[in-house]
This record gives C-alpha cells, structure tokens and sequence, in this order.
C-alpha cells in the first residue's frame, strides 16, 4: 500500500543539500526532539549524505523512538540510495557500542565510575517489531562508532514545534543546515534527554 505523501516525504533519505561538513572536536547538538510517547526523530546518522551510498547496504541512520518519557529506544534504518525509502536495519546495531556511566543525581552532577555496555533489547516502533538499545533517561550514556570511518553525522533539522508535526512525525531535515562529524555521542538529561558530541 502506498504511503500518504505527508507521511511518505518523511520517510525519504534527504537529497544531499547538508550545509558544509564540520569536524568536531566538543559540543552540545541539543536536546533529543523525542520527548513525548511516540515522538520520534533521526538526525544523527551513521553515513555522510554528502557522499555517494557505500556500497555495504547504502546510507544508514539512527532513529530514537520516545517509548514513555524516561525511556528511549535506538533502532537503526537504511536506504540504498537517495529517494528511496528507509527501512530497518538490523546492521546498523553492530556499527555501536553504548555503555551506562551512571546515573545523575538530583543535583546534576554526573558520575561516571562503573560503565555498563547496553544490551540489545527489543520494542515496537510504529507497531513493528525491532531490535536496539533502551536509553534510560536520568543516566550518563555513551554511544561509540566502532566501525570505519568511525564517524557520526549530525544533520540538523527543522524544530517540531515550528514545523508543525503531528506528534508521530519525524521531523525533516534543514537543506543547507549544519552538519558536523564525530566519533563519540553522550546522552545525559535536564528535561528531557540531550546530546553532546565528542571525539575522545
């Protein structure tokens, strides 16, 4: 069955009109749009969409999916190429490691002795079966890309509450926004879950 076109247009991988790559050594990528049940974005992927679809199974992303608040899932999508659509990809999870550093306490401060490797669990994503990782808020978590080129990209995309998302939308990405590169994303939470990047 063919999809809506507002659905549809979500789903497709972006042409490649990413803004300019920028290395990055730290910085803060904001906070994780996902923050109600169902709410869902993909804007960290595990492939440059500026350069042609490696030829291992194409472009692949990353898509957290808020489970309940407190609760995040990471599954994995590709596509071969541009205009095609996304489907899940069970690879994808063997490209990262996640470990737990622990949990924040009520004041904010972190700490990090004991990490835990994140185990791969299993949820429904939009009614479909999937296998990931459960990101706990209120935890320190790191997400390592252990896979050549061992790089991250963020893609910046518009804001869902001034693109006018319905709440299972996935919001899209900015033609010419930012993209920067890294090897290292942090998860911690203030109100709800937020990132950071890093390369050690």
């Amino acid at each position: 069955m063919a999809l809506a076109p507002d659905v549809q247009q979500y789903l497709m991988a972006p042409s490649p009109v990413a803004g300019p790559l920028i290395e990055m050594p730290s910085g803060f990528l904001g906070s994780e749009a996902s923050r109600f049940p169902n709410q869902q974005t993909a804007d960290i992927a595990l492939s440059d969409f500026c350069m042609a679809p490696p030829p291992d199974g194409g472009f692949r992303r990353q898509r957290a999916y808020c489970l309940a608040q407190g609760v995040t899932f990471m599954s994995f999508e590709a596509c071969p190429g541009f205009g095609v659509p996304w489907h899940y990809d069970m690879f994808g999870i063997h490209a990262v490691v996640g470990s737990d550093l622990g949990m924040i306490d009520p004041l904010g401060h972190e700490h990090p002795d004991n990490p835990v490797v994140i185990g791969m669990s299993f949820s429904l994503v939009n009614g479909l079966p999937r296998v990931g990782y459960q990101l706990r808020w209120y935890h320190v978590l790191k997400e390592e890309h252990i896979l050549p080129p061992y790089q991250f990209h963020y893609y910046e995309h518009y804001k869902r509450k001034k693109n006018a998302h319905r709440p299972q939308d996935t919001p899209k990405m900015k033609p010419e926004g930012k993209h920067y590169a890294f090897r290292f994303l942090k998860f911690t939470t203030q109100i709800q879950e937020c990132r950071r990047s890093s390369n050690e």
